[in-house]
């Protein structure tokens, strides 16, 4: 049988021991993020997860293509419910980890599925609304739009929702 849970429920706690927000992203904003790679062909494809206290992380698949431009592949990124919407940056701070990171293995570019606006909004803080291309997720086809025409589409069920991926250069500027 199904039935509802507070969020507190959801992560752990009764209503009488509500977690402290603001103290779990004090010590998000103090941990230095910790990183694990992990390798999955030898000089091909490795993986990697950047992760934060209290369920926030990003991780990534880093394939090395020989005369093409290597890729890293966002696979997933989460940040615990309780500390989402507030502009905290956590997003921001993980895919810059992850944007360095990559960066020491070559990487020339990241592409990842964006399904919302507000993980958009993300990637136009890190790479600058002109350095994102669009693609249509289900065929991979470059969709001609920028970023102002996507955050303007209107989805009528979920205004929030988008289904694309999003693909960036990374090569050798500062982020």
């Amino acid at each position: 049988m199904f039935s509802w849970m507070s969020n507190a429920e959801r992560v752990g706690n009764t209503d009488s021991e509500q977690p402290d927000v603001e103290a779990w992203a004090a010590e998000v904003a103090a941990t230095a993020p910790n990183v694990d790679w992990k390798t999955y062909i030898q000089d091909k494809q490795y993986g990697v997860v950047i992760s934060l206290p209290h369920e926030c992380s990003i991780t990534g698949t880093l394939t090395i293509d020989e005369g093409e431009k290597s890729t890293l592949k966002i696979d997933m990124i989460k940040v615990h419910e309780l500390l989402r919407g507030q502009r905290r940056g956590i997003g921001e701070r993980l895919l810059r980890a992850l944007v360095s990171e990559t960066k020491k293995y070559g990487a020339q570019r990241i592409v990842g599925h964006v399904t919302s606006k507000s993980a958009l909004a993300v990637r136009a803080k890190v790479f600058g609304k002109e350095n994102l291309q669009f693609h249509n997720h289900i065929t991979g086809d470059r969709v001609e739009r920028t970023y102002e025409q996507v955050m303007a589409e209107q989805d009528p069920v979920n205004p929030d929702n988008l289904n694309y991926d999003v693909v960036s250069e990374i090569g050798e500027r500062e982020l």
